[in-house]
């Protein structure tokens, strides 16, 4: 019966959609504020989600820092939220048979490295969305070699937007501001690009997957290994709106002014707003703070989350903090640290 048991559960975990791993990469690119390119942001991390049983590349993100488990939250975020509309906020139009992922998981595999995981975090996962947290062997995924390769190959480009070795040395680098070029969305649609190339024209060889089709042996990519064979008899979850997603975004407080939702210094309105913040006001009762969540990789929206979560209401950058949209949270507390002075 044991055995049964460990065959259904391997199983299960190689089943397209059913298992995800988290790799995490920190780049040795230091990125600029676009809201000031003399500002030195610093390294950012890359956190990329992929498929155990096709590699296939289902989402990423960008965050600054320490590897944690915040970037790895957002990464899953991303892995099954829609492609399409995530890559026109980049400004790169696809089609969804380019990047067709948008499931949840069963199980999801973060290596020890990768995040403080802890035992009210991996409950959270459990409970809210039932995605368990599991150990898988250790492996080296073909995405890692892209990655690294792209990041570190003596290409003019990247070296401009200052690729340093010093990053190995526990982050001591030169004070010189001419060493990066890049901005954290510029960064990003890099990045992008590379998954898009990954999943749709980078062909695996370890070990090398083939159909053989009349008398000719064809190689997969990623996506088409998901499109041949993983998607018709994939037994996974497909997200059904945001509210799976927003689960999956860290939670802060803000406040109820006349103006709006004042949050982290910048002001934020939904449609009707007057009439949404009389039912919020009398919601609240005496208290003016409300619990919302948000995005660091993008200031544009915040969710408000009435009734202990079920119901969201979508909030947008008012006139006043306009001047944010298309930022990055880190780029907002610099400025605001920085330059707003």
């Amino acid at each position: 019966m044991q055995s049964n048991n460990n065959e259904q559960s391997e199983q299960n975990l190689l089943r397209s959609g059913s298992s995800l791993r988290v790799d995490v990469h920190t780049i040795p690119t230091r990125l600029v504020s676009s809201l000031n390119r003399c500002r030195i942001l610093g390294y950012p991390t890359v956190y990329t989600v992929l498929d155990c049983s096709n590699s296939l590349v289902a989402g990423f993100s960008v965050c600054f820092g320490k590897p944690n488990w915040e970037g790895v939250m957002l990464a899953l975020q991303n892995a099954i939220s829609n492609k399409v509309s995530f890559c026109q906020e980049l400004g790169i139009e696809i089609t969804e048979s380019e990047w067709t992922y948008n499931h949840v998981p069963d199980f999801i595999s973060v290596s020890l490295d990768a995040a403080t995981l802890s035992v009210s975090k991996m409950r959270y996962l459990s409970q809210t969305l039932g995605i368990e947290v599991v150990g898988l062997p250790p492996h080296r995924s073909n995405w890692r070699d892209v990655i690294e390769r792209h990041f570190s190959i003596a290409n003019m480009q990247l070296k401009a937007a200052g690729i340093l070795s010093p990053l190995h040395q526990e982050y001591n680098y030169s004070d010189s501001p001419l060493d990066a070029k890049l901005s954290f969305n510029e960064f990003r649609k890099i990045v992008l690009h590379m998954v898009l190339y990954y999943n749709n024209q980078f062909h695996q060889s370890n070990p090398p997957v083939t159909h053989t089709i009349g008398e000719k042996t064809k190689r997969e990519s990623p996506i088409e290994k998901w499109n041949w064979a993983s998607r018709p008899t994939a037994q996974s979850r497909v997200t059904n709106g945001k509210s799976v997603e927003l689960n999956l975004l860290p939670v802060a407080e803000a406040s109820i002014t006349d103006q709006g939702v004042l949050f982290n210094g910048l002001v934020y309105t939904c449609e009707a707003m007057t009439h949404e913040q009389q039912i919020i006001a009398a919601k609240l009762e005496t208290s003016r703070r409300v619990t919302i969540a948000y995005n660091p990789q993008k200031a544009d929206q915040i969710y408000l989350k009435l009734g202990n979560g079920e119901r969201i209401i979508e909030c947008h950058l008012a006139s006043q903090s306009e001047a944010f949209q298309g930022r990055c949270w880190h780029e907002v507390h610099d400025y605001q640290n920085h330059d707003a002075k």
